[in-house]
């Protein structure tokens, strides 16, 4: 077995992108882990991007529509250059591509930090790419703040993944032109994420010239090359916030009540279940533990990790300093993310070095935290993240750095260590299989809403008026969490003005637009408080013919009592007189 150990000061310059196993092994890795992820399409945060590339705010039938009015100051660089590109290449194709391009980025920048670590061999890097796919610190969504991490669609915050670890790839290796040169980049694709890029990037900046390796003429040199890019970078996007009617103009509503009746968890972390907080300690701890087993002797990782750990912090007590919006809309919560990442990288750094070490125990510990990641993919992905990220901080946190049998046991399993490792990885990869295919009969439901969706859509488009609008079934709460019911109904209608070019009158998910156009506020909140009471069909109908609804959708269809003009399974349509 190849023994790893960190590099050393003269091994800075490396270049990890000139190896073909490099890019083999981050193709081999975004593959594996689009497959362990799955894709969806119309679905979540789409609502937003799928009007921005048909314009549909150029459209006469969407010159009344606030919500969709609203996403002409939606500003990010990526769909400001996306705007109208439906006219040119299919929404399904295009996001599909970007979805992959993403991942592998983030695949890119996992293995560029590696190499810092040593990790350079193709079979040490296939083994990091496969671990990063399952690994439960990064499905779905960061703890206590919600942002995204290895996520089932496509969205151009999860982008700024791959370009934060790389970015702290510049950092280990001392090219701080590079890493500011990212937090430019970064700051185009999503501003709130560039911001938190530039804080770790400063944070980095002056711990190194404080530790002697960065001097003032080589700090200010980089930082003025670096800031012309981010300059350039921001401006089209500062550009589009400056031309939104309500940019400076005084919020005269309170923006943190928005937040709890709208969604606190991205910044608010009073509303956040306590045991998601517990957990994202465990997630530091696993990073920290892994930093101190790796022993980096230059400690380079030290400040980006406790850069995102003091953005995280500020990020906590913002909202008793200030109720700004500007300052709130920084997402600080989702920050946690960075967080994630790191503890990703460094405990999968750690388990590639256990597998190829030369202690047995080590090894075979590396090979059950596989399987134990794989099997957690098989559960409820809360709860068995919650559980992986304890059991991951229990291995980590015993003295050697693994949970392993006694020596004497050790010994005799010693001679069938290449057995029972690939046994333990072989069931590793059964598990994934089990659980990919479980994940597969899940999304095949919610994808039969959206088909639904997409049938009333298409219809309202073929068979109703120009201007005409529909008002969707509301949520029975603001919080998606408290729904007891299936939550498919309420959130699987992402793709309908783009398919009907008819406008919603209003659901709980289109109150986003209040962040970037705080004048939507009073709309959406009156029209969700007034929609929301109603009980009955008679009392939707009545409510509907008093603010010129033209049609009522419905869940289930025999709800509409015989009265619809169309209907599926079970969505249904009743036309207002």
């Amino acid at each position: 077995m190849t023994n790893i150990s960190c590099c050393s000061d003269k091994d800075h310059s490396g270049n990890p992108f000139a190896s073909a196993g490099f890019w083999g092994a981050a193709v081999f890795g975004a593959l594996l882990s689009l497959v362990v992820t799955g894709y969806a399409f119309p679905t979540s945060n789409n609502l937003f991007h799928l009007p921005i590339v048909e314009r549909l705010y150029d459209r006469p039938e969407f010159a009344g529509d606030a919500f969709i009015q609203s996403l002409r100051y939606f500003s990010s660089g990526l769909w400001m250059i996306l705007a109208g590109s439906a006219q040119w290449i299919a929404p399904e194709k295009a996001f599909f591509a970007l979805f992959c391009l993403s991942r592998l980025l983030s695949f890119v920048g996992f293995l560029a930090c590696a190499d810092y670590f040593g990790v350079r061999d193709i079979r040490q890097r296939l083994l990091f790419s496969g671990v990063i796919a399952v690994t439960p610190l990064l499905q779905d969504c960061s703890f206590a703040g919600g942002g995204g991490l290895f996520i089932n669609y496509f969205t151009h915050s999860e982008i700024c993944n791959g370009l934060f670890l790389l970015a702290v790839w510049a950092a280990l290796r001392g090219r701080f032109t590079l890493m500011l040169a990212l937090v430019g980049v970064t700051f185009f694709v999503n501003a709130f994420f560039g911001v938190w890029l530039g804080f770790v990037a400063a944070c980095v900046m002056g711990y190194e010239f404080f530790a002697g390796r960065l001097g003032l003429r080589q700090m200010l040199a980089s930082a003025g090359v670096g800031l012309l890019v981010i300059v350039a970078c921001a401006a089209p996007v500062i550009l589009n916030v400056v031309s939104n009617p309500d940019f400076g103009k005084p919020v005269d509503f309170n923006f943190v009540e928005f937040l709890k009746s709208y969604y606190p968890y991205h910044f608010l972390i009073n509303t956040i279940d306590f045991k998601q907080i517990v957990v994202l300690a465990g997630v530091l701890a696993i990073c920290v533990l892994s930093l101190l087993w790796l022993r980096d002797p230059d400690r380079r990782m030290t400040a980006p990790l406790a850069a995102c750990v003091l953005l995280y912090g500020i990020g906590v007590g913002l909202p008793w300093a200030t109720h700004a919006p500007a300052a709130l809309n920084l997402h600080l919560l989702r920050s946690g993310t960075l967080i994630h990442l790191l503890a990703a990288l460094l405990l999968s750094v750690v388990i590639v070095r256990w597998w190829f070490g030369p202690d047995n125990r080590q090894a075979l510990a590396a090979a059950g935290l596989m399987a134990a990641m794989a099997a957690s993919l098989l559960v409820d992905m809360t709860a068995s993240r919650a559980l992986a990220d304890m059991v991951l901080l229990a291995v980590l946190a015993v003295k050697g750095g693994a949970v392993s049998p006694p020596r004497k046991i050790a010994a005799r399993l010693a001679p069938h260590r290449r057995a029972l490792a690939l046994g333990a990885l072989s069931l590793a990869v059964l598990l994934s299989a089990v659980a990919v295919h479980l994940r597969e009969k899940a999304m095949a439901a919610e994808q039969a809403w959206r088909s639904e969706w997409a049938r009333v859509a298409n219809w309202a488009g073929r068979e109703t008026k120009p201007g005409a609008i529909f008002m969707p079934p509301l949520m029975a709460a603001s919080d998606p969490k408290s729904i007891r019911q299936d939550p498919a109904p309420y959130f699987t209608n992402t793709a309908f003005e783009t398919l009907s070019h008819r406008s919603i009158w209003v659901d709980w998910k289109r109150g986003a637009a209040v962040l970037w156009r705080p004048s939507y506020y009073e709309t959406w909140n009156a029209r969700m408080a007034e929609a929301g009471g109603l009980k009955t069909l008679a009392q939707e109908y009545g409510y509907a013919r008093a603010h010129g609804i033209s049609y009522l959708i419905a869940t289930p269809a025999a709800y509409c009592e015989g009265k619809s003009v169309f209907r599926t399974e079970r969505l249904c349509v009743v036309q207002v007189d």
